[in-house]
């Protein structure tokens, strides 16, 4: 922003934790170990997330203490839940490692004290919130804040915003503590503020560049050093293209920059997202978003973009995990014993809990307890093809990230899975077609992705492929569009790779309407007589209301999901997909020992926690249906080894994974669990 902009350093409402305050980023679970004061036989009390169950084995208090001090003694590190990194340390001795939704630290004398996420938005005076002509600045970082906060995310979010500097400058006193910009405001280079150890970095830079005539090129060359000066601290960042001017020299060269931009943090780890300022708040002219000056956001604007970021940046936290409050454990007051557990963040979903007359579970774990990585052939990918709704641009603008909500709800029905973006806004299905082998498609909005042929290259376990809305709003007739859509779905069945066949849904009222109904029945009748097509789904009718889920827009060959819509479709589409999954040869099985189809998980003992016991009573499993829905990271649940039938607890449709943790065995006469080997349950019912 030229000379016409005044600089501003914004410090966020909620102060944050000091540096020598922090704990590593790890984001552990406890499972918390409570041996009871009982003579004749020591309990131990298992909470996991806000649930607990007691379960008896005879011990002394010395070797509870005994135990008690292994376990305090013992730590065990692993990577930021942001990194991206799939390795972890082994389970060895009293610590094993399990991931959850955000950072606390345990006294083992007292209740957990949950640490908030620390963000800071970096940037220039759009991220300092200049807005009325300088008289006042709303960033949206405030915003920003509250909402993740309201949405349950506690999180500390540090405005730091600098007026009217260009982003070579920002890399100049990258390192300076007094930065002073062009109205004699004084705050902190971005090496400063990573001093603070943040978790996460937005960094909206540029705008400045723009006006002074900086090449996109150049440009990029400066906002990288930003972004790999956080990386090489190990800080994620998320990027975000600046805006400009509606009209004028400079909106040309912010495209080019923006879609300069998007390909390189598509291609760099370390930025987990990367945002366009234009489809956050649309800059089609002077309105209530945006200052008379067409180049600052109005008060107005910046909240909105603060709120629009929430779901955005909510997706890319730890989810936050519900505090194990003492009175919650049965043996409240006594002391305790905390066994860290840390995973990869992927395997971690938050369901209501299990309950049970023998045990009662928070669902949060579905992973294997190994000591390497995570094999990436373990985990299904689903390709989502098509036009404007699989890319998750409408009109100009991201809409909700739906392929995130599929993704979490396919993990929580007991899925594996990972789910490609294949989508081209604007494109059609004949121009699908024509491109299926070209290794680089442009769309409408300058994104840049590959021809169906490569996706389908990755080896995906089943394609979702949705086209058609750009044909029928420009009056192609259905016929012709059915026929390109088939050609679409015979390519991934060349390749033995099964389709779920989406009728897009309606894009206006009118012959369109109709040609979109003409389109859905073709496409349902050769989905009937094709064997490729797993299933035939109607949009219309998967999100029933088009009035509530869908609104149209003003272009004819584009359609907007609503919140309500974006989160109905992932909902929806999530069993639909489960069904198709299961009924597929299962050919990947984690590997295991003992022929546990849970591997490692069937093996979990802390050193020193409990004693092993001597005899086996009788066993607690997790209930199995005739097709292989229980599942544990793609395998079906079977009894374990060593273990007696299953007795399946009174639970109504429970579709479980489970755990396989030696402990003891069930006393009815007590109350009490003493388990050998328990298979607890954890999924949803």
């Amino acid at each position: 922003m030229a000379a016409a902009e005044f600089p501003s350093q914004v410090e966020a409402k909620h102060s944050k934790a000091t540096a020598a305050t922090k704990r590593s980023r790890a984001s552990p679970a406890f499972l918390r170990l409570t041996p009871t004061k009982r003579q004749a036989c020591t309990g131990i009390s298992l909470a996991v997330g806000g649930q607990s169950c007691v379960m008896s084995k005879g011990c002394n208090s010395s070797a509870a203490s005994s135990r008690r001090q292994s376990t305090a003694s013992q730590s065990t590190t692993c990577s930021h839940p942001l990194s991206g990194s799939q390795s972890w340390p082994g389970a060895t001795a009293s610590t094993v490692m399990l991931p959850t939704a955000r950072r606390s630290s345990t006294d083992s004398s007292g209740p957990r004290r949950a640490e908030n996420f620390n963000i800071l938005c970096f940037g220039d005076s759009i991220t300092a919130g200049f807005c009325n002509g300088g008289r006042a600045f709303e960033p949206y970082g405030h915003t920003l804040s509250d909402g993740l906060r309201a949405a349950g995310y506690p999180c500390d979010v540090t405005v730091s915003g600098h007026s009217g500097l260009t982003a070579s400058e920002m890399v100049a006193t990258m390192c300076d503590p007094n930065v002073r910009d062009i109205a004699c405001r004084v705050g902190k280079g971005l090496a400063c503020h990573l001093a603070e150890n943040p978790d996460l970095v937005i960094i909206m830079a540029g705008t400045n560049d723009l006006g002074k005539g900086a090449s996109p090129r150049n440009m990029l060359s400066d906002v990288r050093r930003l972004h790999e000066e956080c990386h090489r601290r190990n800080i994620p960042t998320v990027a975000i293209a600046p805006s400009t001017t509606a009209t004028g020299s400079t909106v040309a060269p912010r495209h080019h920059f923006a879609s300069l931009l998007s390909n390189w943090a598509a291609a760099t780890p370390h930025v987990i997202a990367c945002f366009d300022m234009e489809d956050l708040v649309p800059h089609p002219g002077p309105n209530q978003c945006w200052d008379a000056d067409c180049l600052h956001l109005s008060a107005t604007g910046s909240r909105t973009l603060g709120e629009r970021l929430v779901p955005r940046i909510k997706a890319l936290m730890p989810r936050p995990e519900s505090p194990i409050a003492e009175s919650a454990c049965p043996r409240a007051g006594t002391e305790q014993t905390v066994v860290r557990l840390t995973l990869p963040e992927r395997y971690v979903a938050s369901t209501s809990g299990i309950h049970s007359p023998r045990l009662s579970v928070c669902p949060l774990i579905c992973p294997p307890l190994a000591h390497e990585s995570v094999d990436a052939s373990q985990v299904d990918r689903i390709l989502f093809f098509g036009d404007s709704l699989p890319a998750g641009l409408v009109g100009g603008r991201a809409s909700e990230l739906y392929l995130q909500l599929l993704t979490d709800e396919l993990l929580l029905a007991g899925l594996n899975c990972t789910v490609a973006d294949g989508g081209f806004s604007g494109l059609t299905a004949k121009t699908m077609v024509s491109t299926m082998h070209d290794t680089t498609v442009k769309d409408v909005t300058g994104k840049l992705g590959k021809g169906l042929v490569h996706h389908l290259a990755e080896n995906p376990c089943v394609a979702i492929i949705m086209v058609g809305s750009n044909d029928i709003g420009k009056g192609v007739h259905p016929r012709t569009v059915c026929a390109d859509v088939c050609k679409l779905h015979a390519e991934c069945h060349r390749r033995g790779i099964p389709t779920v066949l989406l009728a897009p849904p309606c894009v206006t009222p009118g012959p369109a309407a109709m040609g979109r109904g003409q389109l859905a029945s073709l496409l349902a009748g050769w989905a009937a007589t094709t064997a490729g097509v797993e299933t035939f789904v109607d949009m219309e009718e998967l999100l029933q209301s088009r009035a509530s889920s869908i609104s149209s827009t003003s272009d004819k060959d584009a359609f907007r999901l609503s919140s309500s819509g974006a989160r109905a479709l992932g909902q929806r589409l999530a069993p639909r997909l489960k069904h198709v999954l299961d009924r597929r040869p299962r050919s990947r099985v984690p590997s295991g020992g003992s022929g546990s189809p849970c591997g490692s998980l069937g093996s979990v003992v802390c050193s020193g926690s409990a004693p092993q016991p001597s005899g086996v009573g009788e066993s607690f499993s997790a209930p199995t249906s005739p097709r292989p829905s229980a599942r544990f990271c793609g395998a079906p649940v079977t009894s374990m080894s060593g273990m007696t039938p299953p007795v399946s607890p009174p639970t109504k449709n429970a579709e479980l994974s489970s755990a396989c943790i030696p402990l003891g065995k069930v006393n009815h006469s007590s109350k009490t669990i003493e388990l050998s080997s328990a298979c607890i349950p954890m999924g949803k019912g």
